[in-house]
């Protein structure tokens, strides 16, 4: 049987290789060490391919298991059942482990690991690093390595989308919208941390109201052209009317507001 090696090991195989290569080496003997490291690099290749099919049959059982875990806990509920621990009813007991056997936090760990990496590679890869896009994925990674992403109401970064202002010039992203949910008035330290949830920094510009044409604009905003403010990456989260006047809020990822 032969020896699985670790990367580690195979690496080292490799510049001993290297090491021992000269103009005098023998072409036999340089034929030895081609083979062997061959060999190694093989016997590597093949522990990988096992390993790859270990760690599907567990993802495969895992689904089992959490599939079955999830049914059960459909019929306890429907039967009007309620997760309540070390609860003197069984079922309800049974009902709260249950929930809690789905949970798998070092697996979704490990998995959200591999997503951030791929995304950052296709950040670098398909972005320039001062654009909108790679900080956007980026943002979108570090949420991902945090834990934080796609929890607690979808704590995902906000990408920017095309401004379609309506005819009287005002727009909202939708995340925007959603967030605010119809009301005027948020409190400064909800506002705050849904935006750090989102990786996001925030800057307000207020319409210059002396440029406004008396009997004409008003609550109308479709002359107004906001102008972001200094740096790369901002885009409009929204453009309306308030009591105090008309604002657009710019919003950017992973940089400090203005």
């Amino acid at each position: 049987m032969q020896k699985k090696l670790s990367n580690k090991e195979l690496v080292a195989a490799g510049h001993k290789f290297a090491a021992n290569i000269s103009a005098d080496t023998p072409l036999i003997d340089m034929a030895k060490m081609v083979s062997e490291l061959a060999t190694q690099l093989d016997t590597a290749l093949a522990a990988a391919s096992e390993a790859c099919k270990q760690r599907d049959t567990v993802t495969a059982e895992s689904h089992i298991r959490c599939n079955i875990i999830g049914r059960m806990i459909g019929q306890y509920s429907a039967a009007g059942y309620h997760a309540v621990q070390n609860s003197m009813s069984p079922a309800q007991s049974l009902l709260y482990d249950a929930l809690q056997a789905l949970e798998t936090p070092a697996t979704e760990a490990c998995l959200n690991a591999v997503r951030a990496e791929g995304i950052e590679v296709a950040a670098n890869d398909l972005f320039e690093k001062t654009t909108v896009g790679h900080q956007m994925l980026m943002a979108f990674a570090a949420q991902l390595r945090a834990g934080n992403a796609g929890k607690d109401g979808g704590k995902k970064p906000i990408s920017a989308l095309p401004v379609e202002r309506n005819q009287h010039g005002y727009w909202s992203h939708p995340d925007y919208l959603a967030f605010c949910d119809g009301r005027e008035f948020i409190p400064n330290a909800e506002w705050e941390q849904w935006m750090s949830e989102r990786g996001l920094h925030w800057h307000v510009e207020y319409r210059d109201e002396e440029e406004l044409v008396p009997n004409v604009d008003g609550y109308d905003l479709s002359t107004w052209q906001p102008k972001a403010p200094v740096g790369e990456g901002w885009f409009v989260g929204s453009i309306h009317d308030t009591e105090d006047g008309a604002v657009c809020i710019w919003l950017r990822a992973g940089k400090d507001g203005v």
